[in-house]
């Protein structure tokens, strides 16, 4: 996945950010509950984003890559080190 300024996300791109949110989630052991009360939003919205109904905006990202210890590039798909920073292009 590449996104660029003013591109839409694809449902495609937003079931891989919520994997990947899960994914950090789990890694961290926090229910959705603690996630969403950590960065201001609720349970469901962790939901959407997580099954790809919805999408975090970007100073959503930079709360949960806060709270979750992980990149932007990681939650982006950009790379695939959850702390990595580099593209794999």
């Amino acid at each position: 996945m590449r996104i660029f300024a003013g591109d839409e996300l694809t449902m495609s791109d937003k079931k891989e950010i919520g994997l990947r949110i899960a994914s950090a989630r789990g890694f961290r052991r926090m229910s959705q509950t603690q996630l969403g009360d950590s960065i201001g939003v609720t349970k469901q919205t962790i939901s959407g984003w997580e099954t790809g109904h919805r999408s975090p905006d970007g100073e959503k990202i930079s709360m949960l890559c806060r709270t979750l210890g992980c990149s932007a590039d990681y939650l982006l798909g950009l790379s695939d080190d959850i702390n990595g920073h580099y593209a794999r292009y």
